[in-house]
């Protein structure tokens, strides 16, 4: 696995660290309308709404990782993405 095919992913909650690891895709709930991040994409911060934070290991016939979340914030690098979210329930 190259790393420019992935991207460190880490998935925070007020509870402690949900997830790190290295991801191929991210799909989240933007505020406005879902997103997907894919390695090296433009740096940016998103707002996140009600939803699933999907994170899509390189990992052939592994379902992706989801995150149930009720809102947080989203940080994106070419190489990281950051995800602060309070988990639904």
């Amino acid at each position: 696995m190259s790393d420019a095919d992935t991207f460190k992913v880490t998935v925070l909650a007020p509870e402690g660290i949900l997830w790190i690891g290295q991801a191929e895709m991210l799909v989240a709930p933007g505020a406005l309308g879902q997103f997907t991040i894919l390695p090296r994409h433009i740096p940016m911060i998103s707002l996140l709404e009600a939803g699933s934070v999907l994170v899509h290991e390189k990992k052939t016939g592994v379902p992706p990782q989801a995150f149930d979340i009720t809102h947080g914030v989203c940080s994106v690098l070419p190489t990281e993405v950051v995800v602060l979210g309070h988990l639904r329930g």
